[in-house]
C-alpha cells in the first residue's frame, strides 16, 4: 500500500498522533530515601514531584527555618522501616492547598499544624494542632 494514495485527512491524523507518541512521557511517583540531618527533609520536599513517597531512615531531621510549609502537592512521607519511627525535629505545617499528605510512622517532637483535610495520619506520635 503507497502511502500517498490515502486521502489527506488521514495521512494527517496519522502525524498528529505519531507526533503525540513521540512526544508522550509518562510520569510516576517516584520513592525518594532520605537521609536524616539538617534541610535534608526540607529540601526533600521542595524537589519532591507531585505522588513521590519520602522514605525517612532512622534519625533526627531538623531545619535551619523555624516552620516548614508542605509543598501543595500529594506526597507521603514516611518511616522507610517498621521498626523505627524517624523523629521530626522542626515545625510542619500543612496548608489548605496540599492536595493529598499521608504522614506514617513518624514522630514529631516540634509541632505539625494541618490546615487541611485531605491529611492522614498514621502511626504517628507528637504534637499535632
Amino acid at each position: 500500500m503507497n502511502i500517498m494514495k490515502l486521502p489527506p485527512m488521514i495521512i494527517k491524523k496519522i502525524t498528529i498522533i505519531t507526533l503525540l507518541l513521540l512526544f508522550y512521557q509518562e510520569t510516576y511517583a517516584a520513592e525518594v530515601n532520605v537521609n536524616p540531618g539538617l534541610d535534608t527533609l526540607t529540601t526533600a520536599l521542595e524537589n519532591a514531584a507531585d505522588g513521590d513517597v519520602l522514605l525517612l531512615q532512622d534519625g533526627l531531621y531538623t531545619s535551619s527555618s523555624t516552620e516548614t510549609y508542605f509543598p501543595e502537592k500529594s506526597l507521603t512521607i514516611k518511616s522507610a522501616s517498621r521498626f523505627y519511627n524517624p523523629v521530626i525535629a522542626f515545625a510542619l505545617r500543612v496548608n489548605p492547598g496540599s492536595k493529598s499528605v499521608v504522614l506514617q510512622g513518624l514522630t514529631f517532637e516540634s509541632t505539625l499544624k494541618i490546615y487541611s483535610g485531605s491529611t492522614t495520619l498514621q502511626k504517628a506520635m507528637g504534637n499535632f494542632i
